[in-house]
């Protein structure tokens, strides 16, 4: 894989925030532990993507001008690396973001499933009742669903939704 050391989510913080905030039978922790290394790689690099954008206006300015990364910034003269709870917001939409693509969440949504069970405990439900997507795919104009836009991202942004 190519070089990460700029990107805002690594795969030990994903590991760490996976472990931290999912139980072992979720669909969002079985899908990342069962990724291979390398496709941890790939799916951390999405994750960085969904909050490393400037389609989100965050408070503060870049700490050097020729920076790429929206991070580090300096806010209120202080310098602010990467706040933990976006990274959980990256991870967190990362996610849906991947589990929406997966081939089988695809197929099972346009077949029209309500929901499922693997019967290991992990299970899924589409709520469709009132859009054609399930809730937990729904997002706002800046790509989050608006649960984890409110819990983690909201307070670092300029405008807040």
């Amino acid at each position: 894989m190519s070089d990460t050391s700029s990107q805002l989510i690594s795969v030990q913080d994903a590991e760490e925030i996976v472990a931290r905030v999912y139980k072992t039978t979720d669909k969002e922790r079985v899908y990342f532990d069962s990724l291979s290394t390398e496709d941890k790689e790939v799916v951390v690099f999405n994750m960085s993507q969904v909050i490393d954008t400037p389609a989100i206006r965050y408070k503060g300015k870049k700490l050097s001008r020729d920076q790429t990364s929206e991070f580090p910034r300096v806010i209120n003269g202080v310098t602010v690396e990467t706040p933990y709870k976006l990274k959980i917001a990256g991870v967190k939409q990362g996610l849906i973001n991947e589990l929406l693509m997966s081939s089988d969440y695809s197929e099972l949504i346009n077949s029209g499933v309500k929901s499922f069970a693997d019967g290991g405990g992990a299970k899924v439900e589409f709520n469709t009742s009132t859009s054609t997507l399930p809730v937990m795919f729904r997002v706002n104009e800046l790509g989050f669903n608006e649960k984890i836009y409110k819990q983690y991202v909201s307070e670092y942004t300029i405008v807040c939704h």
